[in-house]
């Protein structure tokens, strides 16, 4: 009886201790120092890490505060790849998406939701790589 009552104790100090999620927004980056919202970044992906991405997007459960959001990226996602697959790109080649800080940041969690099959994992790997690399290379511009 004593092990349980200590057990609920820990359990409610443990709870009252664990900081809240912080509530995901599309309009930061939560790096100090990094890029915002607006800051236009360059994330370097393949055509076929697009793909998958846009195949999987529709997987993602989204809230209604993240509508535009997830709009706003597919519309970003599937016109590159409308670019690429005109100028006949093939899935191994480079592209380079022009993105919002907020597109970008949209995708990221996205990616965290995403229903991917494990053929898909490295894929979903290097993309996030590509996203990672995009806002670590960031520099701002000079006005």
């Amino acid at each position: 009886m004593k092990t349980i009552a200590i057990s609920i104790v820990v359990v409610a100090v443990m709870a009252a201790t664990v900081p809240a999620p912080a509530q995901t927004t599309t309009d930061r980056i939560t790096l100090q120092g990094g890029p915002t919202a607006d800051d236009m970044l360059k994330p370097a992906m393949k055509v076929g890490q697009i793909k998958t991405a846009v195949a999987l997007l529709p997987t993602v459960e989204i809230r209604m505060t993240e509508l535009d959001s997830y709009l706003d990226l597919r519309n970003v996602l599937t016109s590159s790849l409308d670019k690429a697959t005109s100028a006949k790109k093939s899935d191994d080649d480079a592209l380079t998406v022009e993105m919002r800080g907020s597109q970008l940041f949209a995708l990221s969690v996205l990616l965290t939701r995403m229903d991917n099959k494990s053929a898909d994992s490295t894929t979903i790997k290097d993309l996030g790589k590509s996203l990672n690399e995009a806002v670590t290379g960031w520099k701002p511009s000079k006005k």
